[in-house]
């Protein structure tokens, strides 16, 4: 796009809102389009991580670090509310 040679690009939203914040103000993104989903972890049942990185991901959403990390990558749109065990499946 930045060449000329495109007007738009269809990408993940987090790809765009990073791609969006790097270009200087030159590009924007729209945010989430037309699909909607959430990305997940995977681990092998009865992983000891499990519940440690639960809890790493609670603690970063408590004190504010998650909302900036978003916030700084342009992609607050994607924000998830509730860290759930299998979300997806349900």
């Amino acid at each position: 796009m930045q060449s000329g040679r495109a007007d738009a690009t269809s990408n993940d939203s987090e790809t765009n809102g990073f791609v969006a914040v790097r270009s200087g103000g030159k590009l924007l993104s729209g945010g989430p389009a037309y699909v909607s989903g959430v990305d997940g972890i995977d681990f092998i049942k009865g992983s000891p991580l499990l519940q440690p990185i639960r809890d790493a991901l609670n603690e970063l959403r408590a004190n504010g670090t998650y909302q900036a990390i978003f916030k700084k990558w342009g992609i607050t749109a994607n924000e998830i509310p509730t860290f759930t065990l299998n979300g997806g499946l349900s």
